[in-house]
């Protein structure tokens, strides 16, 4: 599957996961979480919760991804939430979104990107993390 942060296409998708994150980990902090994601070679965080998204959500999502504006990066990346984007039961990627610093950290090796900025006053962005916290809530 070839990702680019404006072609994420969901007809390529099994299935989405959204991932309620909590405060980053040092390294050796690691083998004390149930649950850790890593985006990056330094960004590993425990996942607080998660939920699986409906069909409609992960169209939802997609046009969002597709939707959101570039902005000035300031980097603190203190990300709330991951997605992860699912082919049969393996993770395509993982993109950890921080709405403090306009930062996404993409990990996989299909992903052309390892990181990418975008607005996150913007519409789409502002509504990207309405529904992530929706479908965490949900816990689908």
């Amino acid at each position: 599957m070839e990702m680019s942060f404006t072609g994420l296409a969901s007809s390529r998708i099994d299935s989405v996961k959204v991932l309620a994150l909590g405060e980053h980990l040092l390294d050796e902090d690691t083998h004390f979480i149930a649950k850790v994601v890593s985006t990056g070679k330094h960004w590993n965080f425990p996942v607080l919760g998660e939920g699986t998204c409906s069909s409609i959500q992960v169209c939802e999502l997609v046009e969002l991804w597709n939707a959101l504006p570039d902005a000035e990066q300031a980097r603190c990346h203190i990300p709330g939430f991951a997605i992860q984007v699912l082919k049969a039961t393996e993770v395509v990627f993982t993109a950890s979104l921080c709405w403090h610093c306009n930062n996404i950290s993409i990990a996989s090796s299909l992903a052309t990107l390892g990181w990418r900025q975008f607005d996150a006053s913007s519409l789409s962005a502002r509504r990207r993390l309405s529904l992530c916290k929706e479908i965490v809530a949900s816990g689908a």
